[in-house]
């Protein structure tokens, strides 16, 4: 999953048509998660995590479809992007909206990672709570064979579009130009830049990981099964904690290309 270089004049990828079709998938899930947990964890919490995956896919989305392409296809328009002038403005403006786009993913990631704090604690202060309920099992038993039915009946399509959305980041991701080709000429005044092209393949590697895994995974836990639940949501938190790595890894460099951009800007 590594970024490859591209040539001029190379076509790349024109597959950018509904940045939110996946959320279509998403909300499924979300309702599946809401469903599970009731009034066990905190409604709010419940809310936070399901807006900051909704938030999430769609900022990656935009990311690896329009922001790192735009920023592959400026770059293949010009021979010498450092001494052009519009280059440099249409260089310095990709990287400034890539730079908010991973600083607003740095955010998701963190409201994520307390949300799910909440409610595993949430759900350990009530399993005890919840084993007690024995004499309800029938009302759980027939709750979950809804839920299951009801799942069933539309998993195959939620799926679909999802895998579809991670096919195109992937796809997009191998188009685009690789930073240390595109920023060749400051990797000496930049050490940073060495490291961009892994982080956003490990990046990308554990957003996959999150919406092609776990999430779905989440679908195939019975009412009930705490331990499956709280598994999970460590995983996730796991996966955020590799993206908030890796985006600190970015902004550093990044931080630093733009500050490269404007000092050359005013020396034209």
């Amino acid at each position: 999953m590594k970024s490859q270089d591209v040539d001029e004049g190379a076509t790349l990828p024109d597959k950018y048509e509904d940045p939110f079709s996946g959320t279509v998938g998403l909300a499924s899930i979300f309702e599946r998660l809401r469903a599970y947990l009731g009034a066990r964890a905190d409604a709010q919490d419940i809310e936070i995590l399901s807006f900051s995956l909704h938030h999430l896919f769609c900022s990656i989305d935009i990311l690896f479809q329009r922001a790192l392409t735009q920023l592959t296809a400026s770059t293949s328009q010009v021979r010498e992007p450092q001494k052009d002038l519009r280059a440099l403005y249409s260089g310095w403006v990709y990287l400034r909206q890539i730079t908010c786009l991973l600083e607003r993913i740095e955010a998701l990631c963190q409201l994520l990672n307390g949300a799910a704090t909440s409610i595993l604690t949430a759900l350990n202060a009530t399993s005890s709570m919840a084993k007690i309920a024995d004499a309800q099992t029938v009302d759980l038993g027939n709750e979950q064979n809804w839920y299951h039915s009801a799942a069933q009946e539309q998993w195959g399509q939620v799926a679909a579009i999802i895998t579809e959305c991670l096919s195109n980041w992937l796809e997009c991701h191998e188009s685009h130009l690789s930073f240390t080709t595109r920023f060749a000429n400051l990797a000496a005044i930049i050490p940073a830049l060495t490291h961009t092209d892994s982080a956003f393949d490990l990046l990308l590697e554990n957003v996959c990981a999150i919406f092609g895994d776990v999430l779905q995974d989440f679908q195939a836990i019975a009412l009930g099964d705490d331990e499956a639940t709280a598994t999970l949501l460590l995983d996730l938190m796991q996966k955020a904690d590799q993206l908030l790595y890796q985006i600190n890894i970015l902004l550093g460099a990044l931080h630093e290309l733009i500050k490269q951009y404007v000092a050359r800007v005013e020396m034209l």
